[in-house]
């Protein structure tokens, strides 16, 4: 019987006794898309923002993965899995690859564009290097689709448009990062802090 590290089920001992991250492990969810993007983070601080001046669908920032889309305002269907081996899914558009070191708890969010999480947390190893993957449907033409809706005055449509596949796949170590907690500010009821913190 395989056990759960952590408190979480999504980083499980293998059955033969020896832990590390599940064989197949698969978030997904409706992500609601504005300003053309959405992100998948660890958090924490010293995350950074996307620099969206590359113009590349998949852009790397330290502790963020932040994917564009063609299609300004939507609501896309998104899975995020963690897999040992992977082999390019058929149907889908292969967008990029990155590699993705861990900066954090290898706590994984897939986050709304204005709205933060939108699905459950996806577990990674902070021990571990990963190749990510990006893929999508609907892409081709998501953006005509999209204006022909607002030419026949569908203007509330978000649904349909594009759907993404993100793959988390093993290819290194490193070094765990250091876990840097954010402090918290102890103050009385005056809002003094206390004469041994000042």
């Amino acid at each position: 019987m395989r056990q759960h590290l952590y408190g979480s089920p999504h980083l499980v001992a293998p059955a033969g006794g020896e832990r590390g991250p599940a064989m197949t492990d698969t978030v997904h969810g409706t992500v609601a898309i504005e300003y053309r993007h959405f992100c998948v983070t660890e958090g924490g601080p010293g995350t950074e923002a996307a620099d969206f001046r590359s113009e590349r669908p998949v852009i790397l920032s330290h502790g963020r993965i932040t994917v564009t889309t063609r299609v300004q305002e939507q609501r896309a269907p998104v899975t995020v899995r963690v897999v040992r081996r992977h082999t390019p899914p058929e149907g889908w558009a292969h967008l990029g690859t990155v590699t993705y070191r861990p900066v954090h708890r290898g706590v994984v969010t897939v986050c709304d564009t204005m709205n933060g999480p939108a699905m459950d947390d996806l577990r990674i190893d902070p021990a571990t290097v990963y190749g990510v993957h990006v893929y999508a449907k609907g892409r081709a033409d998501s953006r005509e689709r999209f204006d022909a809706c607002l030419d026949r005055g569908e203007y509330g449509v978000r649904d349909g448009f594009e759907e993404y596949l993100i793959v988390f796949v093993p290819s290194g170590s490193q070094e765990p990062p250091e876990i840097r907690e954010e402090r918290r500010m102890v103050v009385d009821d005056r809002g003094r802090r206390p004469a041994n913190l000042r």
